[in-house]
């Protein structure tokens, strides 16, 4: 990551700007890695005209590919709050640029001087006792945090989230879609116009599920704009999936095989937050 040091400056009539210096930011290896399978059809299948199977089986596995993607991205992000590093017995990288794992209480800046920052964050102990796990007063809570962070240069980073990340659970499911969805101040009878109406995209994920536990209801706000401009959480094709079918000489069954290669990775991390987790900071 390479970032400009100064902003824009005001300068006289026919004045020459300064020249920004440019900083070398932490950097991150990504690496792809193959993923491949297979099904084949017996040559008595093919003789017997039972030409459906292969058909059945190449939507299968389109079906299996995507399944499979969505899910290891899915974990990327359960191991990046749990901080595990495998997946399936392989290695899984959930560190950013900087280090330390994608969610953290202690990202550092390049920049001496600059004070280490959170995206993640714990729940308020007494609201969730009482069963509310996401509210307007926490979600305002929540983008303010975020709003607030800043670059490696210690300026604000201009996060501004537009996205709002739930595992299915249907307490979160109410909770979430009751404080977007209602016209006015929600959870009252208060007239108010609701501010934060209209102003998310929701996704629901059942492989967050694995997050939940007896106190824990989590939720991530994440910021797809800034995630495009600087490549902060990278879903990579290096290899489109590919699909062929050919002859096994000694069986002459035909064997349809598929093979990608694909990486899940986080550059920068301050594109997403993650709120109501064990061991997060304080969100106030």
């Amino acid at each position: 990551m390479t970032d400009l040091i100064g902003g824009f400056e005001q300068i006289p009539e026919a004045g020459i700007p300064k020249i920004s210096e440019r900083m070398e930011g932490y950097k991150k290896f990504v690496e792809n890695f193959n993923y491949a399978n297979s099904f084949h059809v017996t040559r008595n299948a093919i003789e017997d005209n039972k030409i459906q199977g292969a058909i059945n089986g190449l939507s299968l596995m389109m079906r299996n590919y995507w399944l499979s993607r969505n899910r290891e991205a899915g974990m990327f992000l359960v191991n990046a709050v749990n901080g595990t590093s495998t997946y399936k017995g392989k290695a899984m990288d959930i560190n950013t640029a900087d280090g330390k794992p994608l969610f953290s209480t202690t990202h550092t800046s390049k920049v001496d001087g600059v004070a280490n920052q959170s995206n993640k964050y714990a729940g308020n102990t007494t609201e969730q006792t009482a069963g509310t796990y996401f509210s307007s007063g926490v979600l305002a809570k929540a983008e303010t945090v975020m709003q607030n962070i800043t670059d490696d240069n210690g300026e604000i980073a201009g996060i501004a989230p537009d996205t709002i990340i739930i595992p299915n659970d249907a307490t979160l499911k109410t909770q979430v879609f009751g404080v977007l969805g209602a016209t006015n101040v929600p959870e009252s009878s208060n007239n108010a116009f609701n501010f934060l109406v209209g102003r998310y995209t929701v996704i629901v994920s059942q492989y967050l599920n694995k997050l939940i536990t007896s106190t824990d209801k989590p939720f991530m706000l994440f910021d797809s704009t800034y995630n495009s401009a600087v490549d902060g959480l990278i879903y990579q094709n290096r290899e489109n999936l590919r699909v062929r079918a050919y002859t096994e000489n000694k069986t002459e069954n035909i064997v349809f095989a598929g093979a990608d290669r694909h990486c899940y990775a986080a550059v920068d991390w301050r594109e997403i937050a993650v709120f109501n987790v064990t061991g997060g900071s304080t969100l106030s």
